[in-house]
């Protein structure tokens, strides 16, 4: 890496080493079996919420005790602190905030129409927002750009407003579609 990447993205903090991230399939797909794993973790989560076999969890303590895991995760390797260091805490932010919003709880800051809407959008931007980083992986050398954390910046908002863009014009419409078929 050229002098000054590498220093900008340890400054930038947690921020992904692009060009390892999206050119180097072998590593990408060590990754699978974890989120293999989360999805699972998800569903069990979402079953048992839906049974009622969870306890009630504090949204103020799981959002504590996820940033105190993102924390400490960011002295350790990096596989640790996706996978090991805050799976189970962000597990409970989810939970808590299912529980909180089942419970009828007016949160304020989770009922914000800018949220309401990114949280429409998430689908579609987990579908889209890897295509836009191996798209920026493609047509530019990640390794020789020097705002490793403005590169990322950038990415977000693309991958953000492209996940408008899929949700209106493409998720919602289909779900219309499929409703009226069902019934």
């Amino acid at each position: 890496m050229p002098d000054g990447v590498e220093g900008q993205t340890e400054a930038a903090g947690d921020l992904p080493d692009l060009h390892r991230a999206v050119r180097h399939d072998g590593e990408r797909s060590a990754q699978h079996p974890r989120a293999r794993g989360e999805f699972v973790l998800g569903i069990v989560l979402a079953f048992a919420l839906r049974a009622g076999d969870l306890r009630r969890v504090p949204l103020p303590l799981a959002l504590t005790l996820a940033a105190v895991a993102w924390a400490v995760g960011l002295g350790t390797p990096r596989a640790f602190h996706v996978a090991a260091v805050t799976l189970v805490p962000f597990a409970l932010v989810v939970v808590a905030a299912a529980q909180s919003d089942l419970q009828g709880s007016r949160s304020r800051l989770l009922r914000t129409r800018t949220l309401v809407r990114l949280g429409e959008w998430s689908f579609a931007f987990y579908l889209l927002h890897e295509l836009v980083i191996r798209g920026a992986a493609a047509a530019f050398d990640l390794d020789r750009i020097a705002g490793a954390g403005v590169v990322v910046i950038v990415l977000l908002i693309t991958s953000v407003l492209a996940s408008g863009a899929l949700a209106r014009f493409v998720e919602r419409p289909a779900e219309a579609r499929l409703r009226g078929i069902a019934r």
